[in-house]
């Protein structure tokens, strides 16, 4: 997922999100919302503040979601993503 605010529909149905790799840093006031659809509003996965930490850092999650994922930088200065999924 490229820098910057974006809402990205990564897969439209179910699936399991193993792990987002924060490429570079976000503004202090960003934040990554990731959900269990494929749009913006569902059952939230989680909600990253990934501003402090060294970059690049892995989160890994190893979640089933049903509906889809989508993810949504907050700010114009959200973090480059890279999101391993099946």
């Amino acid at each position: 997922i490229a820098a910057g605010q974006a809402t990205t529909v990564v897969k439209a149905s179910a699936g399991v999100l193993h792990s987002i790799t924060f490429n570079s840093a976000a503004t202090a006031t960003n934040t990554t919302n990731i959900y269990d659809n494929a749009s913006t509003s569902g059952t939230v996965i989680a909600t990253v503040a990934a501003t402090t930490a060294t970059i690049p850092v892995t989160l890994m999650y190893d979640v089933a979601f049903a509906n889809g994922l989508t993810i949504i930088t907050a700010t114009a200065n959200g973090s480059n993503m890279t999101v391993s999924y099946r």
